[in-house]
């Protein structure tokens, strides 16, 4: 188990927790997850997201990093649904994949999502119903999204829009 607070991260092998001291580690890590064997940690006001080696989470190469680049903005969250890796934005969603290539995580075609998170938080898998959470696009509109295969939809009520419509932040 890796723990993370947004200044330093944590092993925990059921008896004792380690302070994660490998250099590579990155700097603010704020979200952490486990992935087919890989760790992988978000930075905080960062595009980037790093893996540890796999199975080793105490083990970290500068190398082994990669960045939403379709079009970039600070991952806020992060969650596996399907066999697939969901890196969540401010304004946008990407879809990655266990391509196997060296660096083992590819992004999956076209899957880009013209929404992020808005509260990273509020981020909830509901395993086999998909994945829900409070949305925003680049323009601010405010949504409850839910993810269907690669694609997500608007389930917000039109009662709801229209308060969040009204709401100046």
């Amino acid at each position: 188990i890796i723990i993370v607070d947004g200044v330093d991260g944590w092993t925990y092998n059921g008896t004792t927790l380690d302070l994660i001291t490998d250099v590579d580690f990155p700097a603010n890590p704020t979200k952490v997850l486990f992935f087919d064997g890989y760790f992988i940690v978000l930075d905080n006001n960062s595009d980037y997201f790093y893996l540890s080696a796999a199975y080793a989470g105490t083990s970290w190469s500068s190398l082994d990093k990669a960045r939403t680049e379709r079009d970039p903005d600070n991952i806020l969250a992060e969650t596996v649904h399907g066999r697939v890796l969901w890196l969540i934005g401010e304004t946008t969603t990407e879809l990655w994949y266990n391509s196997g290539d060296d660096f083992p995580l590819s992004p999956i075609p076209n899957s880009i999502i013209a929404v992020g998170i808005h509260a990273p938080e509020s981020l909830a898998n509901t395993g086999d119903d998909g994945i829900l959470w409070l949305a925003s696009d680049e323009k601010g509109k405010l949504q409850v999204v839910k993810s269907e295969g690669a694609k997500v939809k608007n389930i917000t009520p039109s009662s709801i829009m229209s308060i969040f419509e009204s709401y100046t932040t």
